[in-house]
């Protein structure tokens, strides 16, 4: 088992965020103008399959004057692990569609992975849209189960043998090149970001033939 600290490059970062809003359905939305109160706005988010973002709001939103008065605003989604992605761009609404519902459409300004005690990712926002969302999401959640129930002696004892005084190992986050671990010390908690050794890419690959960073034979992994 062999691994690295976790620093992304750019690229990678920005392969999170797209990842991220590509699955997003949900999010915030906090416009900011000199002439009406600062909102934020629970919202539906719609995306297509060229990433561009739709953000729905009904009629009687207060988003919707928000926006009237200052199309600049920031679009908030769930992110990697304990990340949120931030947006923010100028909003143009689309024509509202019979039942009231009104879309808005981003120009970026900025992309932004935003985790509390660190220091805001900034994402290029060419590196962005030049990225591709990671189609294994939707086997993520079952590696994960499967690594936390099964092999967590054996995320233990790899990271011990990577020299860390660790107590326990909690697997986060996994994409189609490896998996980002919380490695617990005396001393706090280290993220720890291992490959997949020997797989280019799981997406769209059976999971039982991508390797796990432990030795792993079970038939039921899934």
């Amino acid at each position: 088992m062999t691994g690295e600290l976790l620093r992304n490059p750019a690229s990678t970062w920005a392969d999170q965020a797209r990842t991220s809003v590509a699955g997003a359905r949900t999010g915030t939305l906090r416009t900011r103008s000199c002439r009406t109160p600062s909102t934020e706005t629970l919202v539906s988010v719609e995306v297509a399959d060229d990433g561009r973002v739709r953000v729905l709001l009904s009629g009687s939103s207060p988003a919707v004057p928000a926006l009237a008065a200052c199309r600049v605003a920031t679009l908030t989604v769930p992110g990697p692990g304990s990340r949120v992605v931030r947006l923010t761009g100028s909003f143009t609404m689309d024509r509202p569609d019979e039942s009231g519902v009104r879309s808005y459409t981003p120009t970026l300004l900025s992309v932004r992975l935003v985790e509390p005690g660190r220091d805001d990712v900034v994402v290029p926002v060419d590196a962005f849209w030049r990225s591709e969302p990671d189609t294994f999401g939707h086997q993520a959640a079952a590696v994960l189960r499967h690594l936390a129930a099964v092999h967590g002696e054996d995320l233990l004892a790899g990271a011990r043998a990577q020299g860390y005084d660790a107590a326990s190992v909690v697997p986060l986050v996994v994409d189609r090149d490896g998996v980002e671990l919380a490695v617990l010390t005396l001393e706090g908690v280290d993220r720890w970001r291992v490959p997949f050794e020997g797989c280019v890419s799981a997406a769209g690959a059976d999971l039982r033939t991508v390797r796990l960073p432990v030795e792993c034979t079970c038939p039921d992994r899934v």
